[in-house]
């Protein structure tokens, strides 16, 4: 049984109101007496009510000497203040200022009527706040050690045949995952290993060691893939928290305690409440773009000011003196052989390096080294913004039996409703890299540049092109026109048009036009038609998305289309010029797992059915959970011994709790501190919840334990009978005071005696009563009981 003892709400409330009244009578007469003291005494203390630039800084003790004030230094640095010297005096070893020798740097006024002094000060004599905008660790973050594993597992089948199986599992200990693998069999009993790994993370460093199949990542010129080998390189993804960006800084001056509201181009982003003095905003991370933000402070007096800064901000850039790297030392892996049961093959032994700096708030700049036995390339990069937009490039030199070389650039530039840029790329025949040997085929050239424009807060249009050589297959050259209209929050239209050239084949064009309705509960509608070079189509669907949790969804469509030039067969029956096709899809998310089934056919193609299943375990804190498969991370609830008590994550229903108390979440973002939630409705009502929200924070492929304490509540009532002669019928209130657990406590007892506690352990309990009259002893009993209350009636209490 719960060994902790409280009082009842509204006895405690009541107990701490009669204290406010008497700390506040005992204010006013020690002030009155103070001020009705002769002016000969010196150095007289006071209790007044002390305001700092309109801030109350509460009922603080002040000295009055003569017609002067003097006000503790520790008081006012309290309210932010940087005091300065002034004339001082040492009061009971605390150090007061005489307010009049500040002046007329700081004013007093002292309301003799009131019982208040008044202290205005400039701004710049508070100290600087900074305020970081960006999103915080909640309190109680931690990322979970607790050891886990899971298993997910996937079966398919295609028009009834042989089913095809694939599997993912990993291994977690103290708070990262230790083991990775996928793999899978096909139809004919073949395997295929998919990525297999050990890792090692480093959260305060944040970097991950890779030992296996892991992801090297260089730069646009350089290779880049999956390496068996030793992988290690610096994970942003660890700390979401953590901005390695450069910062976006707005600094303002209040001159008494304000809010703040911050706009960006006219949209209100953030609103806060700041203290006296200047105050520093960081981390407001604005998007991509030249863009106007305004801090519009309003002080007590509703006066507003306003700090204007434009300038193009940079999301792709790193903060000064931050370090992005991959170190990769291994083999490309190449893929499974055909129609054998082997593992994976490797390529060439090699090794990539790539490192990136952030020089200053406006320029990022690295480069990349590969090798290997047969060939070599490197080459610089950089990331510049400046007040027309941002510009990277990347080069590239490389030998592998001849030289060749690369590069990369790329331009955009925001501002307001326009974005425009483009892309382009070039490399020579030769160029090589860890991932691209000479003899493979590859784009020599690539250009693509893009606009777009929002006409009106709903109405938008894109323009793109493009032109690329393919070394082989010669050139092609494309331009696309998007644009989307949104006529009210559930309905809207997409506008898409594209005309295509490539070298050997005919010009080819199309244009295609969607509307799309929103409906509530997840339902949504989509009408298509299309026309072009190759014909004219039009499709209608009706869709519901899946929830999160338990539930289901469905997609069902209907498509028609008429070829530009019928076919032989179509020649030879007339009527068919048009071909119909008709696809339905289901899917249910249940407890264990989710069920889908797909079903198509049309005039030209034969029906096919698909049905599939897929689930998942999870190993956390030594017990099995079954649920939906693994997504990046997951969790477990424990709510001991109670069963049908909904979960929520991130405000999402999860699912309820089974018969143990016990449920799986499949879904939760690693290194983030999802919030999980229990509905206290669905409690019993004999039972004290410690929190209805806690934290969950799994590393990737990781779980989390979440164990919420639901004690059950036992209370007891009584009334106390005092043995003494002459007491009134209503003798209270009092007070009991008992020992609990070694510990003193106390409880409240009513005007007629009666009393109520909870969650007190059985046993025999002393316990002294204190009325305004008369104190005495009683014994009260706890009895070993089933029952959540129990009423123990008279108690008797003898003179103590």
């Amino acid at each position: 049984m719960d060994s902790r003892w409280r009082p009842s709400q509204s006895q405690s409330s009541r107990r701490s109101a009669s204290n406010v009244r008497g700390v506040r009578w005992a204010v006013l007469i020690l002030t009155v007496w103070a001020l009705a003291t002769p002016a000969w005494a010196q150095n007289q203390q006071a209790f007044l009510t002390l305001f700092v630039n309109t801030k109350r800084m509460g009922d603080l003790v002040v000295v009055l000497q003569d017609d002067d004030v003097y006000v503790k230094v520790a008081d006012l640095e309290g309210a932010g203040l940087h005091v300065p010297q002034g004339e001082r005096i040492d009061q009971q070893g605390e150090a007061y200022v005489r307010m009049a020798s500040l002046a007329p740097t700081i004013t007093t006024e002292f309301d003799e009527e009131k019982l208040r002094v008044v202290v205005t000060a400039p701004p710049e004599l508070f100290g600087t706040t900074v305020t970081n905008l960006a999103a915080t660790k909640p309190d109680g973050f931690r990322i979970s050690t607790t050891p886990s594993a899971f298993l997910n597992y996937a079966v398919d089948s295609t028009d009834l045949g042989i089913p095809t199986l694939s599997l993912e599992s990993g291994v977690s200990i103290g708070g990262q995952y230790l083991f990775y693998t996928t793999g899978s069999r096909d139809t004919k009993g073949y395997y295929r290993r998919g990525l297999t790994n050990f890792q090692y993370e480093d959260h305060d460093k944040l970097t991950r060691l890779t030992v296996g199949d892991g992801v090297a990542i260089t730069s646009p010129v350089g290779g880049g893939g999956s390496f068996g080998g030793l992988t290690f390189r610096r994970d942003y993804q660890q700390d979401p928290y953590f901005i390695h960006r450069p910062d976006q800084l707005f600094s303002a001056v209040a001159g008494t305690p304000a809010r703040a509201r911050v706009y960006m181009n006219g949209i209100l982003l953030r609103e806060i409440a700041i203290p006296t003095g200047p105050f520093e905003l960081h981390n407001l991370l604005v998007p991509n773009g030249l863009h106007t933000v305004d801090v519009v402070v309003t002080d007590a007096f509703g006066r507003e000011t306003r700090t204007s800064t434009t300038d193009y901000f940079v999301n792709n850039l790193l903060k000064p003196g931050e370090h992005d790297y991959s170190y990769t030392l291994g083999a490309l892996r190449l893929g499974d052989l055909a129609n054998t049961n082997d593992v994976g093959r490797y390529g060439k032994a090699a090794i990539l390096l790539a490192h990136r700096y952030g020089w200053n708030d406006r320029l990022t700049a690295g480069g990349r080294f590969e090798a290997g036995l047969d060939f070599v390339s490197f080459g610089p990069n950089v990331t510049h913004a400046t007040d027309w937009g941002e510009w990277t490039l990347d080069v590239g030199l490389s030998w592998a039996g001849q030289p060749g070389a690369a590069a990369a650039t790329s331009y955009s530039y925001s501002m307001g409703r326009i974005n425009t840029g483009f892309t382009a790329q070039a490399q020579t025949s030769a160029y090589a890299t860890a991932s691209q040997p000479p003899a493979i085929n590859r784009t020599l050239l690539s250009v693509g540049p893009f606009v777009s424009y929002q006409l009106t807060s709903n109405w938008s249009l894109g323009l793109s092109a493009q032109h690329a050589q393919d070394r082989d297959k010669g050139s092609s050259n494309g331009i696309n026109l998007l644009s989307g209209v949104q006529f009210s929050n559930s309905f809207g239209a997409l506008f898409f048009g594209n005309y295509a050239l490539e070298h050997g084949k005919p010009d080819a064009w199309s244009a295609s036009l969607s509307l799309y309705w929103l409906f509530d509960s997840g339902y949504a509608a989509n009408s298509t038609l299309k026309h072009g070079s190759g014909g004219s189509s039009g499709t209608v669907s009706v869709a519901k998305s899946l929830p999160i949790g338990d539930g289901y969804g469905f997609r069902v469509s209907g498509n028609t289309t008429k070829p530009a030039t019928a076919t032989s067969d179509q020649a030879a029956s007339p009527g068919t010029s048009l071909i119909t096709l008709g696809e339905g899809e289901f899917q249910y998310h249940g407890r264990f797992g989710y069920l889908t089934g797909n079903a198509r056919g049309g005039d030209t193609i034969p029906p096919s059915y698909h049905l599939g299943y897929a689930g998942g375990m999870a190993l956390v804190d030594r017990h099995l959970y079954y649920g939906r498969p693994i997504t990046e991370s997951f969790g477990a609830v424990l709510v001991p011994e109670l069963k049908d008590v909904h979960v929520l994550v991130n405000n999402q229903p999860m699912g309820i709790t089974d018969s143990n108390g016990r449920i799986m979440l499949p879904q939760l973002l690693p290194y983030y501190g999802n919030q999980v939630r229990i509905l206290s409705e669905d409690l019993p009502v004999d039972r004290a919840l410690d929190s209805p929200l806690k934290l969950a924070v799994p590393a990737l492929h990781a779980g989390a334990l979440v164990e919420f304490q639901a004690e059950k509540i036992f209370a007891i009532n009584g009334w106390i009978k005092p043995q003494i002669p002459d007491v009134p019928e209503y003798f209270g209130p009092g007070v009991l005071t008992l020992t609990v657990n070694g510990a003193p406590a106390e409880g409240v007892m009513g005007r007629d005696g009666q009393f109520y506690l909870e969650s007190l352990p059985v046993g025999q309990y002393n316990v002294l009563v204190e009325a305004e009259h008369f104190r005495c002893k009683a014994t009260i009993t706890v009895p070993e009981t089933t029952e959540s209350f129990v009423t123990l009636g008279e108690v008797p209490c003898q003179p103590d």
